[in-house]
């Protein structure tokens, strides 16, 4: 008879990816957490604001609506981090040619690029000390699983943001919808 789990094995590997998944989400993401905050902190800036701020280095000028889904923020908080961005220079509003709304739109200033600059400077600064500390074959392990890690948080991250994206447009849709008695 097929006992569920008649494969002592594939037991051993379910709980050795249960640990693993544990051992991820209880130890590092928390860590990795802290340390972009403590970044964000060093630049005198919020999460969400730093959040922004790399989005529009990688893609700017971007609407407010399209940098909250990027950054996975709500569009209030994408609002405010905006606002604040703007408010120190790192950001501003740009006009779109072709409907000429400038509130919607924001792009990264220069000064924005070397605050953003100095970030990735320290930080790379702070990997090379860690890397140092590594020996070779561990260094050559966190290479060689980088990538399965990134396409996990890449996919979870994406996810997220189409699950409230989703809720956004029902939640619109329902705002637009006359009340029933």
């Amino acid at each position: 008879m097929g006992d569920i789990d008649s494969d002592p094995q594939i037991a051993t590997d379910d709980v050795e990816n249960a640990e693993f998944a544990g051992g991820v989400l209880d130890r590092l993401v928390p860590v990795v957490d802290e340390f972009l905050r403590a970044d964000a902190a060093k630049l005198g800036l919020d999460h969400s604001m730093l959040a922004v701020l790399g989005i529009l280095g990688l893609v700017s000028p971007l609407s407010v609506a399209a940098l909250a889904g990027r950054c996975s923020l709500s569009h209030a908080a994408t609002v405010r981090a905006v606002a604040r961005l703007v408010e120190r220079g790192y950001a501003e509003h740009v006009t779109d040619e072709g409907d000429g709304r400038s509130g919607w739109w924001v792009g990264r200033t220069a000064l924005g690029d070397e605050a953003l600059d100095a970030d990735r400077a320290g930080l790379r600064t702070d990997l090379v000390h860690v890397a140092a500390q590594l020996p070779p074959h561990d260094r050559l392990a966190v290479l060689r699983a980088l990538p399965a890690i990134i396409d996990v948080v890449a996919r979870h991250a994406y996810v997220r943001r189409e699950a409230r994206w989703r809720e956004t447009q029902f939640r619109r849709w329902q705002e637009r919808q006359p009340e029933r008695f």
